[in-house]
């Protein structure tokens, strides 16, 4: 076969996520108020920013990725991604869950009141 590939015909059972582990960190905001960083409740947002220092000075192509509940409000989702910027994390990707067909989008905020 051309390319020196494996002529099994086995399928691929298994992808080695390891390597992810030192690159990747993952921040959940809920909409409950809690975060997470990597799966593990932390006190709060300002946690993020030691966090990502850490971890960046560990790994300089460190990723970070921010998955937000839709009910978080904007500034929220901002601060978090300043405080990445702040310790020197390039790399940010916002994770989404799909929507399943036929459900309709949740309704927009009403507008703030005339002033």
């Amino acid at each position: 076969m051309a390319g020196g590939a494996d002529d099994s015909d086995e399928a691929i059972t298994g992808i080695n996520v390891t390597p992810l582990v030192d690159i990747v960190l993952g921040i959940v905001l809920a909409a409950d108020g809690t975060t997470q960083i990597d799966s593990k409740k932390v006190p709060g947002d300002d946690t993020i920013l030691a966090t990502a220092k850490a971890a960046r000075d560990k790994n300089p192509e460190l990723r970070a990725i921010i998955k937000a509940d839709s009910s978080v409000p904007h500034g929220r989702v901002i601060h978090v991604l300043d405080l990445l910027k702040q310790a020197q994390v390039a790399k940010i990707a916002f994770g989404v869950s799909p929507v399943a067909p036929g459900v309709p989008a949740p309704a927009p905020a009403p507008p703030p009141p005339p002033q």
